[in-house]
């Protein structure tokens, strides 16, 4: 799993390559909650080199999903492909983290 941050129109964009499972989760887990401590309440993941989640994945993004509401902050997600929106929608993890079709960080979420 590989993770790359870039800010943009004022969100901590991290872009997922790989695959996101019980071997790869802490990494990503570790990264957003140190993102959320150092003061970003803006987060967008980028999915689109996201080639699986499992349930390990799926917990680290309900718990950053939880920790963001706490702050009054937001999380999304963008560029996920039709087998892990199969997997998020089994899930229903929309009902937590907007999932955005577009590449663009929304101004705000509706």
């Amino acid at each position: 799993m590989d993770i790359f941050e870039v800010k943009k129109n004022g969100w901590l964009i991290l872009d997922l390559k790989g695959r996101m499972d019980a071997v790869t989760s802490p990494l990503v887990r570790e990264t957003i909650m140190t993102d959320i401590e150092r003061g970003e309440t803006r987060i967008l993941l980028d999915c689109s080199g996201l080639e699986y989640v499992s349930s390990a994945g799926l917990r680290v993004l309900f718990e950053a999903a939880y920790r963001l509401v706490e702050l009054s902050g937001r999380i999304g997600c963008y560029g996920v492909n039709a087998n892990v929106r199969k997997i998020f929608n089994l899930a229903d993890l929309g009902s937590d983290i907007r999932i955005y079709d577009e590449q663009e960080p929304p101004p705000a979420f509706e």
